[in-house]
Parts: structure tokens; C-alpha cells; sequence
């Protein structure tokens, strides 16, 4: 499978290069060991080609779309990170258990929707403007992980953008990412706070009432919204009326701007012994992509023979 991987991987890289100043976006859909290419505006095309278990592979440049991209299928979409950018919403719409990530490394210029009942979704190095969980209570998110993300484009912890929180989500972890703001949209929180847990994140505010756990978090607002909450090894700006607080470092100051936050807490340790916060934990945050990376390459052409040789050093992350 890491041998398949760096091939798909080397051949976007070389149909990503720079061609008359101008990046060529690829997708690159791997079914069964065979290649299958599309241009960027073709992203919906290659997904409805394929079958539950395929893979598509994107490499660096924008994937236009006039329509929302929708994901009906067990498939995983493969990003080069944060230069991988899909400019509209992302629509997951598929059901039933899926067995491995299904987005990974890629920006997204809109938000991500959960349309059903839907188990094990993760998604990881991404970054998008927000995320929306089912709108009916009939339909369960259960084992959502969002690993190492940025919900809060653009870069602001005071943003309008947000993650929604609903009694849909069950046992639902956000690890090491950036929060601009949670919500609840319709009112209806989850049952148990432990059906969501934030560890080592990043969170901007929230509105309206939420039910969540915290564990090694910085909390720019945790107000009235956060009451029956709770808050383990956190940093938190303020102590509204918060009853659940366990080893927490209060700043009753508060913070105008997230960098004031983040340099207050510096020295902060989490309850297993390494940074509160994003920079935290066993996973720290950061965007570059998981994929394997290209270290060098080199073209020639063989005159006599008729080919052209592609030597290319890739690594991997």
C-alpha cells in the first residue's frame, strides 16, 4: 500500500509542477492499483467514479466547483496540505461504518456538513470555516475524530465561523485544533457531556448552551454557554459561571486577542505533563501533510530509446 501511495503521490507531484508559472491541480483516483486522472473542475466526476474503498489523491492548486462537492461513498480524499484548496462546501452524505479517514490535508473554502447517520468519520490537517452536524436528531454522528484541524478561517478566535454541537454527536473527540467558536444551532445539546471532548484545543468562545468536556484546552471565553460544562487542566480567561472546573489556571482579566492567551499559557502544563493547548499532547498541531513528500527530482530524455526518465526522492511524514 506505501508503494502504491508514493507512486500516486509522485505522479501529482510531477503533474503539479510549475508549468509557464501556472500550478497544474490534478486528482488522481486509485482504484484497485490502477491510475485514473481528472482536472481540477472534474473533483465531483472522479468521486461519483468511484467505489467505496477508492482513494483520491489531490495535489496543490484550487478545485472550483459551482455546486457543493457531495460524498456519497466510502472513499478517502487525499490532500498535499494546506495549498490543496477545495473553494466550496463539502457535503458527506454517505451512511454506515467507514474504515479509514475520508478527508486529510486540504483547505476548504466553506464548511463541512454531515447529512446522515454516519460512523467513525475523521478528518485531519484540514482546514475549513465550520462544521455542521446532522440537522435531524433521527440521524447519529458517532466516533467523529477531527485531528489536528483549523475551524477558523480566516485566523481569529473572535470569528463568525464555527463547530456545531448537537445531541446527534456520540462519543465525538477534536484533538489538537484550532476553534473559532462552538454552537448549537438547534438547541438541542448532547445528552451526555461526555459524548464530545476537546483535548488540547485551541477555542475562541461559544454561544448558546453547550455540553462538553475539556481536557487541556485554552478557553479564550468559557461564559455563561459553558455551565454545565467541564473544564480539566484548562487555561480559561474567565470563571462566569462555569461549576464544573477541575486544576484549571483562571486569568479573571481576561484577553483581548488570542496571542495575549497563548502567551499567558505558555508555560502552562496539561495533565499528562506537555503544553495545554494545541501545542500539546501526542499529536501536536500542525498542517503539514501526512502524504509523503518530494525531497528532489530530475527529467531527462532518452533520446535513442524514447523515453523519459523520471527520478524522483519522496519521503515520508
Amino acid at each position: 500500500m506505501k508503494t502504491k501511495v508514493l507512486f500516486v503521490m509522485a505522479c501529482l507531484t510531477v503533474l503539479g509542477m510549475k508549468q509557464a508559472n501556472a500550478q497544474v491541480a490534478k486528482v488522481a483516483l486509485s482504484h484497485n492499483g490502477n491510475i485514473t486522472m481528472y482536472n481540477a473542475e472534474e473533483l465531483q466526476t472522479a468521486i461519483d467514479a468511484s467505489v467505496d474503498g477508492d482513494t483520491l489523491f489531490l495535489n496543490e492548486g484550487t478545485f472550483s466547483s459551482t455546486k457543493d462537492v457531495n460524498i456519497s461513498k466510502k472513499i478517502s480524499l487525499i490532500g498535499a496540505g494546506e495549498n490543496t484548496i477545495v473553494s466550496n462546501n463539502i457535503v458527506i452524505s454517505t451512511k454506515g461504518v467507514l474504515t479509514s479517514i475520508m478527508l486529510d490535508g486540504m483547505t476548504i473554502i466553506r464548511t463541512i456538513s454531515v447529512s446522515y447517520s454516519v460512523d467513525n468519520l475523521i478528518i485531519r490537517k484540514c482546514k475549513f470555516w465550520g462544521f455542521n452536524c446532522p440537522n435531524s436528531s433521527t440521524y447519529k454522528l458517532n466516533k467523529l475524530t477531527i485531528d489536528r484541524c483549523n475551524i477558523n478561517i480566516p485566523d481569529s478566535y473572535y470569528s463568525s465561523y464555527d463547530f456545531e454541537i448537537s445531541s446527534s454527536l456520540k462519543n465525538a473527540i477534536i484533538k489538537n485544533t484550532i476553534i473559532g467558536t462552538i454552537v448549537n444551532h438547534s438547541s438541542n445539546i448532547p445528552t451526555n457531556v461526555s459524548d464530545v471532548t476537546f483535548v488540547n484545543c485551541n477555542v475562541g468562545f461559544g454561544t448558546r448552551q453547550i455540553k462538553a468536556q475539556f481536557i487541556n484546552c485554552l478557553v479564550l471565553n468559557n461564559g455563561d454557554y459553558a455551565a454545565d460544562s467541564y473544564f480539566i487542566n484548562c487555561c480559561l480567561a474567565y470563571n462566569y459561571s462555569t461549576k464544573h472546573i477541575e486544576n484549571c489556571t483562571i486569568n479573571n482579566s481576561g484577553f483581548k486577542t488570542k496571542y495575549e492567551m497563548e502567551e499567558w499559557s505558555s508555560d502552562l502544563l496539561g495533565q499528562d505533563g506537555t503544553p495545554v493547548g494545541i501545542t500539546g499532547g501526542t499529536t501536536p498541531y500542525t498542517l503539514i501533510p501526512t502524504s509523503p513528500k518530494m525531497e528532489s527530482y530530475s527529467l531527462n530524455v532518452d533520446s535513442q530509446k524514447r523515453k523519459l526518465n523520471v527520478n524522483i526522492k519522496m519521503t515520508a511524514n
